[in-house]
């Protein structure tokens, strides 16, 4: 009976040790923590230490508020932590084990720590030599925090509760922090535990004294039947991180450009885009090569880049050039302000290349210390043309490394990492890193290409295998049912319709065909070619071919409106003046100081770009300038601007060639792009073969061929 007894007792003592636990056990991970609270009578002080209990952890946050009225926070001298005694770095106060490093993110530490409310947080991270924490031969310990009573407190103050994780009422007044604790496995998989969520991560609460656990005052059990504290184990062998990349959600960047091939001077020749066959400029009307503006003379199109970058107020046309009235009838132009374009910040920040393989890279990049709050990263991985390979998103703030894999062997890769804190986007530069060639002969990567139509007939392959890095070559043809239309393919369940044709495959990927009860529309004719037949796809854009180019393309201009300027060289009656007129008055494009514009001047592919960034449509954009020939130039954040909205992209030089004079066919480039217009290849082939139009000088299989094309038709 009493052998019974006794049994009975210790079941009961381990039936309350177990529900003390399980107050603070929420849902079981991975990846688990556990903290341990451990009281010494000699000098009075309370430790409390953080442990990993399971599984492997590379970094985490850490949130805890702490009970002011029993216990004080001290430093690493063992002097009580106050307002008019903060340290310098939390490292005075966390004691990290392990070689770990203790950070505030950028934070110092009178916004981490709080004596009067009785808060502290801090984030850790290991160094580059060590991989990552396995609790898998033992509980490992992660930092230390030391206490001692309050005047007046008691050891019988102590609860399990008077250190816990802190909620967000904590952390909602620290920007970019987590409540409670956070850790990021080495699988880059987040777990997490805060006082209102309370998800996926194990959280324990011990206090130790005299080498027991004690239960909350509700559950103690008598002293001799509590069941010892398991003993701890060092840490031991660490484990390699092996970082898992996720192989969806990528998004391709749409509708880019390559910028090729420099028009010749002697081919230009103003577009053939008159207003009446009446209002063409004769010979005697022309502008001679005299009056023309040489290159010194051309003024950045009212083209303001960064503070350091703006063009002088005496380079800037007069404010009288930009279309004052001239006599009645002139109708206003509605002029919105222009703001100045949203660029990313650049930050350096240290990335490193390690561990390349024939088919991974890891990424490394040092935590900055000097920009707080950080929300998230985001990496890009493009191909040596400058196409997305992957874009990797929604990178925790708390990680400091990533492995990017399934990549080809002997490739150049273009790699660069973005930061969100407080709302603003900071952007490393573009590296170039090559993986590792095969041994032997390479393998053949093929990914599988799946077509589907929601509403209509597919005739054809559903589905196709594709090399790694090439182009779609079975796409089905689509029969929408009746009254209904195909408007274009989206990729991978998404809303933005792509170029399913130079759409390069980096991964298993599913098209989905757009339909609409909608008739689609025509894609807009805003260039023609000359009277001879041909292009000129290589020909030099000049300045009022481009103001006639963004008039057209405005939405806002009209033919039997009468828009007026004051430039001395745009006389009434030629057959770009009121696009000039138009385009001035509504801020897009400026005059220079002479009272001239200079209509037969060629225009740059700086200028132009920042032409399209006037226009508008960039809201939501932040530019991330990833050129190499842009430092100190004032176009350099409308560059960026377009390149983020996929306007335009690098050359195979990684080169921008802002002072290059734009030509014709990169015109059309970068204005389909900024339209969004997809060409319809089938369409403009038949049409083409039915009416055996084309131009003289552009070939069916140029590159250009149906992109010039769909802006013509």
């Amino acid at each position: 009976m009493k052998k019974t007894r006794r049994f009975y007792v210790f079941c009961l003592a381990v039936f309350c040790l177990i529900l003390c636990l399980s107050a603070f056990v929420f849902a079981e991970g991975e990846t688990q923590h556990k903290t341990v609270l451990s009281y010494n009578e000699t000098d009075s002080t309370l430790d409390m230490e953080l442990y990993i209990s399971k599984g492997t952890a590379i970094v985490g946050y850490c949130s805890f508020d702490y009970d002011a009225s029993v216990l004080k926070l001290l430093d690493k001298n063992l002097d009580a932590v106050s307002e008019n005694n903060l340290p310098s770095s939390l490292s005075d106060v966390i004691y990290a084990e392990n070689s770990i490093e203790i950070t505030d993110i950028g934070n110092g530490t009178a916004k981490l720590i709080n004596t009067k409310d009785g808060y502290f947080l801090f984030a850790w991270y290991l160094p580059s030599s060590i991989s990552c924490i396995d609790a898998g031969s033992g509980e490992q310990l992660i930092a230390k925090v030391r206490f001692s009573l309050c005047d007046g407190a008691k050891p019988e103050d102590l609860k399990t509760d008077c250190v816990k994780p802190a909620d967000k009422s904590v952390t909602s007044n620290v920007s970019g922090w987590f409540p409670g604790i956070v850790v990021m496995d080495k699988n880059q998989t987040q777990y997490s535990y805060n006082g209102e969520i309370k998800n996926e991560t194990l959280y324990i609460s011990e206090l130790i004294m005299g080498g027991n656990p004690v239960a909350p005052e509700e559950d103690k059990v008598p002293e001799e039947d509590k069941v010892p504290v398991d003993d701890k184990v060092t840490e031991d062998d660490k484990v390699p991180v092996d970082d898992k990349v996720p192989e969806d959600d990528k998004v391709p960047e749409d509708d880019k450009i390559t910028e090729d091939d420099k028009g010749a001077e002697d081919d230009k020749v103003p577009v053939d885009d008159k207003v009446t066959e009446d209002n063409k400029v004769t010979e005697d009307d022309k502008v001679s090569e005299d009056d023309k503006g040489t290159e010194d003379d051309k003024v950045p199109v009212d083209d303001k880049g960064t503070e350091d970058d703006k063009v002088s107020e005496d380079d800037k046309g007069a404010e009288d050039d930009k279309g004052a009235e001239q006599g009645t009838n002139c109708p206003n132009v509605n002029v919105e302000e222009v703001k100045a374009p949203e660029a990313a910040t650049e930050y350096n920040f240290g990335l490193e290349f390690t561990d390349i393989t024939e088919s991974t890279i890891r990424i490394r990049w040092a935590r900055p210390e000097n920009i707080g709050g950080i929300e998230s990263y985001c990496i890009y991985i493009l191909d040596s043309d400058f196409d997305e390979v992957y874009e990797i998103s929604g990178i925790s703030s708390i990680s400091a490394s990533y492995t990017a894999k399934n990549l080809f062997g002997g490739r150049e890769y273009k790699i660069y990492l973005t930061a969100v804190a407080d709302g603003k986007l900071y952007s490393s530069k573009l590296y170039s890193v090559e993986t590792e060639d095969y041994e032997y002969n390479p393998p053949i990567n093929f990914f599988t290409v799946t077509y589907e139509v929601k509403s209509g007939y597919l005739f054809g392959f559903e589905e196709e295998k594709v090399l790694y890095g090439r182009t779609p070559d079975k796409i089905p043809d689509i029969i929408p049912k009746g009254g209904e239309f195909l408007i274009g393919w989206s990729k991978d369940g998404g809303i933005t319709l792509c170029d399913i044709e130079n759409e390069k495959i980096y991964c298993d990927t599913k098209f989905t065909a757009v339909i609409s009860k909608k008739v689609p529309a025509k894609p807009l004719s805003y260039i023609k070619g000359y009277e001879d037949g041909t292009f000129r796809p290589d020909g030099n854009v000049t300045r009022a071919e481009a103001a006639t180019l963004i008039a057209k393309i405005s939405g806002t201009f009209s033919e039997s409106k009468r828009y007026c300027h004051t430039f001395t060289d745009c006389k009434a009656g030629y057959w770009y003046e009121p696009y000039i007129s138009f385009c001035s008055g509504a801020g897009y494009i400026s005059g220079y100081t002479d009272g001239t514009f200079k209509p037969d001047g060629n225009i740059t592919r700086a200028e132009f770009a920042s032409i399209l960034v006037r226009l508008g449509k960039f809201e939501g954009v932040t530019g991330v300038n990833i050129f190499n020939d842009l430092e100190r130039h004032w176009a350099k954040d409308y560059a960026a601007l377009v390149y983020s909205a996929g306007i335009v992209k690098p050359d195979e030089n990684g080169a921008f060639r802002p002072d290059e004079k734009l030509t014709r066919k990169d015109a059309v480039r970068m204005i389909n792009a900024f339209l969004g217009t997809i060409p319809d290849r089938k369409a403009i082939d038949a049409y083409v073969s039915e009416n055996g139009y084309t131009f003289s000088d552009l070939p069916q299989y140029s590159e250009y061929f149906h992109e010039i094309m769909a802006a013509s038709l």
